[in-house]
């Protein structure tokens, strides 16, 4: 749902939408899901112009990821790399 309304520019439900989806991977203990819930929140909130909290959702989702060894994790890190580059 999350990513589906960052591709429709709603941002703001974008973020809400993660919050819940996280939530919800959390009470699964689905770390994989947990993870994609962490990339989606940290793209809404850079796009609401919250950008330190959305790097460190970006940068906590590519560590979940990349230790369950999930292909995200690549397009997460060169991510972090581009939005870390622009402090």
């Amino acid at each position: 749902m999350a990513a589906a309304l960052l591709a429709t520019g709603r941002d703001r439900p974008a973020a809400d939408a993660a919050e819940e989806s996280l939530a919800i991977a959390y009470d699964l203990d689905a770390a994989y899901c947990q993870g994609l819930a962490k990339a989606a929140l940290g793209e809404a909130l850079l796009k609401t112009g919250q950008r330190a909290r959305g790097l460190a959702c970006l940068q906590e989702a590519h560590s979940a990821l990349a230790r369950l060894g999930a292909t995200e994790a690549v397009a997460l890190e060169e991510l972090v790399r581009h939005v870390g580059a622009k402090r």
